[in-house]
Protein backbone atom coordinates (compact mmCIF):
# COMPACT_ATOMS: atom_id res chain seq x y z
CA UNK A 1 0.00 0.00 0.00
CA UNK A 2 1.23 3.43 -1.31
CA UNK A 3 2.33 5.99 2.25
CA UNK A 4 2.79 9.70 1.70
CA UNK A 5 5.04 12.18 3.16
CA UNK A 6 3.34 14.83 5.24
CA UNK A 7 2.69 18.20 3.66
CA UNK A 8 5.21 20.59 4.30
CA UNK A 9 4.34 23.31 7.31
CA UNK A 10 3.25 26.23 4.91
CA UNK A 11 1.46 24.73 2.63
CA UNK A 12 -1.63 24.62 4.16
CA UNK A 13 -3.98 26.96 6.31
CA UNK A 14 -3.23 27.24 10.17
CA UNK A 15 -6.40 26.13 10.89
CA UNK A 16 -5.12 22.34 9.65
CA UNK A 17 -2.41 22.10 11.85
CA UNK A 18 -4.22 20.48 15.05
CA UNK A 19 -5.11 17.92 12.63
CA UNK A 20 -2.18 17.36 10.92
CA UNK A 21 0.47 17.14 14.07
CA UNK A 22 -1.66 14.33 15.60
CA UNK A 23 -1.43 11.93 13.33
CA UNK A 24 1.21 9.85 14.41
CA UNK A 25 3.46 9.17 11.81
CA UNK A 26 4.42 9.39 8.06
CA UNK A 27 2.67 6.43 6.96
CA UNK A 28 -0.95 7.68 6.36
CA UNK A 29 -2.42 5.01 4.90
CA UNK A 30 -1.66 2.83 7.63
CA UNK A 31 -2.81 5.51 10.16
CA UNK A 32 -5.88 5.48 8.33
CA UNK A 33 -6.27 1.99 8.67
CA UNK A 34 -5.55 1.92 12.42
CA UNK A 35 -7.54 4.93 13.63
CA UNK A 36 -10.80 3.83 11.92
CA UNK A 37 -10.23 0.27 13.97
CA UNK A 38 -9.74 2.15 17.18
CA UNK A 39 -12.60 4.75 16.29
CA UNK A 40 -14.40 1.39 15.98
CA UNK A 41 -13.18 -0.16 18.95
CA UNK A 42 -14.23 2.67 21.54
CA UNK A 43 -18.00 2.66 19.82
CA UNK A 44 -18.43 -1.23 20.11
CA UNK A 45 -17.03 -0.84 23.63
CA UNK A 46 -20.17 1.37 24.54
CA UNK A 47 -22.57 -1.86 23.62
CA UNK A 48 -24.97 0.69 22.44
CA UNK A 49 -25.86 2.24 25.67
CA UNK A 50 -25.12 5.63 25.31
CA UNK A 51 -25.67 6.26 21.53
CA UNK A 52 -27.79 9.23 22.51
CA UNK A 53 -25.79 10.51 25.09
CA UNK A 54 -24.39 14.23 25.09
CA UNK A 55 -21.20 14.94 27.40
CA UNK A 56 -22.60 18.34 27.95
CA UNK A 57 -25.84 19.88 27.13
CA UNK A 58 -25.65 21.98 23.67
CA UNK A 59 -23.17 19.09 22.88
CA UNK A 60 -23.80 16.18 20.13
CA UNK A 61 -24.54 13.18 20.87
CA UNK A 62 -21.98 10.25 19.90
CA UNK A 63 -23.95 9.15 17.12
CA UNK A 64 -23.60 13.15 15.84
CA UNK A 65 -20.17 13.35 16.57
CA UNK A 66 -19.62 9.81 14.55
CA UNK A 67 -22.15 11.33 11.59
CA UNK A 68 -20.15 14.26 11.53
CA UNK A 69 -16.73 12.82 11.07
CA UNK A 70 -18.16 10.62 8.40
CA UNK A 71 -19.61 13.65 6.31
CA UNK A 72 -16.41 15.59 7.15
CA UNK A 73 -14.63 12.84 5.33
CA UNK A 74 -16.78 12.82 2.51
CA UNK A 75 -16.25 16.78 1.65
CA UNK A 76 -12.53 15.50 2.59
CA UNK A 77 -12.76 13.27 -0.47
CA UNK A 78 -14.63 15.26 -2.70
CA UNK A 79 -11.47 18.19 -2.15
CA UNK A 80 -9.39 15.82 -2.50
CA UNK A 81 -10.57 14.34 -5.77
CA UNK A 82 -11.16 18.15 -7.13
CA UNK A 83 -7.21 19.45 -6.22
CA UNK A 84 -5.73 15.76 -7.88
CA UNK A 85 -8.00 16.32 -10.77
CA UNK A 86 -6.93 19.94 -11.22
CA UNK A 87 -9.70 21.79 -10.38
CA UNK A 88 -9.18 25.77 -10.24
CA UNK A 89 -12.74 27.16 -9.09
CA UNK A 90 -12.22 27.60 -4.66
CA UNK A 91 -14.41 24.75 -3.05
CA UNK A 92 -16.46 25.56 -0.37
CA UNK A 93 -16.70 25.28 3.26
CA UNK A 94 -19.82 23.45 4.79
CA UNK A 95 -21.74 24.43 8.06
CA UNK A 96 -20.96 20.78 10.34
CA UNK A 97 -23.52 22.08 12.83
CA UNK A 98 -26.78 22.31 9.95
CA UNK A 99 -25.03 18.84 9.24
CA UNK A 100 -25.17 17.94 12.14
CA UNK A 101 -28.77 19.17 12.54
CA UNK A 102 -29.92 17.24 9.46
CA UNK A 103 -28.71 14.22 9.76
CA UNK A 104 -31.69 12.12 11.58
CA UNK A 105 -29.28 9.95 13.72
CA UNK A 106 -31.71 9.29 16.13
CA UNK A 107 -33.32 6.83 13.66
CA UNK A 108 -30.59 5.00 13.40
CA UNK A 109 -28.94 2.67 15.26
CA UNK A 110 -25.12 3.00 16.21
CA UNK A 111 -23.84 0.02 14.61
CA UNK A 112 -25.65 0.98 11.87
CA UNK A 113 -23.27 4.48 11.84
CA UNK A 114 -20.20 2.48 12.25
CA UNK A 115 -21.08 0.69 9.15
CA UNK A 116 -21.10 3.72 7.39
CA UNK A 117 -18.31 5.24 8.89
CA UNK A 118 -16.53 1.92 7.58
CA UNK A 119 -17.30 2.69 4.26
CA UNK A 120 -16.54 6.00 4.13
CA UNK A 121 -13.10 5.32 5.62
CA UNK A 122 -12.77 1.89 2.73
CA UNK A 123 -13.68 4.76 -0.25
CA UNK A 124 -10.96 7.36 1.50
CA UNK A 125 -8.46 4.67 1.26
CA UNK A 126 -9.01 3.38 -2.68
CA UNK A 127 -9.27 7.31 -3.63
CA UNK A 128 -6.27 7.86 -1.45
CA UNK A 129 -4.52 4.39 -3.11
CA UNK A 130 -5.31 5.49 -6.69
CA UNK A 131 -3.75 8.50 -6.78
CA UNK A 132 -0.50 8.78 -8.90
CA UNK A 133 2.32 10.25 -6.24
CA UNK A 134 2.66 13.38 -8.51
CA UNK A 135 -0.30 14.90 -7.65
CA UNK A 136 -0.05 14.46 -3.95
CA UNK A 137 1.89 18.42 -3.99
CA UNK A 138 -0.87 19.65 -6.35
CA UNK A 139 -2.78 23.02 -4.77
CA UNK A 140 -5.87 24.11 -4.94
CA UNK A 141 -8.25 26.74 -3.28
CA UNK A 142 -11.02 25.98 -0.24
CA UNK A 143 -12.79 28.55 1.92
CA UNK A 144 -10.52 31.20 -0.27
CA UNK A 145 -7.22 29.75 0.84
CA UNK A 146 -4.71 27.76 -1.12
CA UNK A 147 -4.35 23.98 0.39
CA UNK A 148 -2.07 21.15 -1.38
CA UNK A 149 -3.63 17.40 -1.31
CA UNK A 150 -1.55 16.24 1.19
CA UNK A 151 -2.40 18.66 3.91
CA UNK A 152 -6.27 17.66 3.14
CA UNK A 153 -5.02 13.60 3.04
CA UNK A 154 -3.61 13.98 6.75
CA UNK A 155 -6.35 16.40 8.07
CA UNK A 156 -8.81 13.65 6.72
CA UNK A 157 -7.11 11.35 9.23
CA UNK A 158 -5.98 13.55 11.79
CA UNK A 159 -9.81 15.10 11.94
CA UNK A 160 -11.06 11.33 12.95
CA UNK A 161 -8.68 11.18 15.89
CA UNK A 162 -9.26 14.31 17.06
CA UNK A 163 -13.13 13.30 17.72
CA UNK A 164 -12.41 9.91 18.87
CA UNK A 165 -10.11 11.44 21.45
CA UNK A 166 -12.82 14.30 22.28
CA UNK A 167 -15.00 11.01 22.56
CA UNK A 168 -12.64 8.98 25.06
CA UNK A 169 -11.68 12.06 26.98
CA UNK A 170 -15.02 13.89 27.46
CA UNK A 171 -18.14 11.58 26.45
CA UNK A 172 -15.95 8.82 28.26
CA UNK A 173 -15.18 10.52 31.34
CA UNK A 174 -18.93 11.85 31.82
CA UNK A 175 -20.46 9.01 31.39
CA UNK A 176 -18.38 7.42 34.26
CA UNK A 177 -19.27 10.88 36.05
CA UNK A 178 -22.77 9.63 35.64
CA UNK A 179 -22.55 6.48 36.45
CA UNK A 180 -20.57 6.77 39.74
CA UNK A 181 -23.77 9.53 40.64
CA UNK A 182 -26.06 6.84 40.13
CA UNK A 183 -24.32 4.27 41.94
CA UNK A 184 -23.98 6.66 44.97
CA UNK A 185 -27.89 7.74 45.42
CA UNK A 186 -29.51 5.92 48.60
CA UNK A 187 -32.07 3.77 47.14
Amino acid sequence: MKNFPRPPIGSYPESYEQYIKIVPSDLLMDELNESFFATQSIMLSFNNKFDDFRYAENKWTIKEALLHIADTERVLQYRILCIARGERASLPGFDDNLYAANCKCEERSIDNIIEELSTVRHSSVTLLSSLHPSVWLNEGIVNGKKVNLAAVAYMLCGHEIHHRNVIAERYVSALLQEMKAIKQRPI
